[in-house]
């Protein structure tokens, strides 16, 4: 039985920031809500410009987006999924494959995502380690960055640089946003270039409600100049001398 070839895709691969700007980015930890996911960033935002760290200076990297999308246009047959969270692949590609049948894997990924915790259970940063264990893969590549963060012990993955990716052929496409350590002001950018023309062209396309959205709209910018000011001013606070009663 032939193998099933699957392309993930993590819009975090094509973040173009600074140090000094990801140092402002969210812990993740487990992904939490789209509420908190807003309240978080806009904070975020909001000390980083205190600081003096533009965070809507962010882009991406359109270059490597543009060669993701001619990938994309060439198997628009292929079925494929677009959420927010990385953690619905491992069903998504569990549904997909036949009886015996293993897969194939490219993650396009900041992250390898084969994260051993306390715990099993399912989540964005183990989803691959789980269908690995489960002995759902044959081979899995890592499309890392060259600041990806690594323990060195990944289980069962090997790196592959991004221009050796596969063009073509692709049986299965999982995209996700990764809103936890995706700016906001990036997603208009996620929609544009993977989100709009996915729905336009593919056959198949499984979508989660709202990932058409872009979080950076009225609101969010109303937060984060809401947050600014209640840090500026308190930054700007003259300190209590030793002593002095209130």
């Amino acid at each position: 039985m032939e193998r099933m070839k699957v392309l993930s895709i993590d819009f975090d691969y094509f973040i173009d920031a600074t140090p000094e700007q990801t140092g402002f980015f969210p812990d993740g930890g487990r992904e939490m809500g789209d509420s908190l996911n807003r309240i978080v960033w806009a904070i975020n935002y909001a000390t980083a410009k205190v600081n003096g760290v533009m965070m809507n200076e962010i882009h991406a990297d359109m270059k490597k987006l543009l060669q993701v999308r001619e990938i994309l246009a060439a198997c628009p047959s292929c079925p494929r999924m677009i959420a927010d969270s990385h953690v619905h692949a491992h069903d998504f590609i569990l549904e997909h494959l036949k009886d015996g049948q293993t897969a194939t894997i490219y993650n396009l990924d900041f992250h390898h995502d084969t994260y051993a915790h306390g715990d099993q259970d399912l989540n964005c940063g183990n989803w691959l380690l789980r269908l690995i264990l489960e002995n759902k893969t044959d081979k899995v590549f890592w499309v890392n960055r060259h600041d990806s963060a690594s323990s060195g012990k990944e289980k069962s993955i090997q790196r592959l640089p991004f221009k050796n990716l596969p063009r073509k052929d692709y049986d299965l496409i999982y995209i996700c946003r990764s809103g936890w350590w995706t700016p906001p002001t990036l997603d208009n950018a996620f929609i544009r270039t993977l989100v709009k023309p996915t729905i336009k062209e593919a056959a198949t396309v499984r979508i989660e409600r709202g990932i058409d959205q872009s979080r950076d709209n009225t609101e969010f910018r109303d937060a984060v100049a809401s947050f600014y000011e209640v840090q500026k001013n308190i930054e700007t606070m003259p300190e209590l001398s030793h002593g002095e009663n209130l």
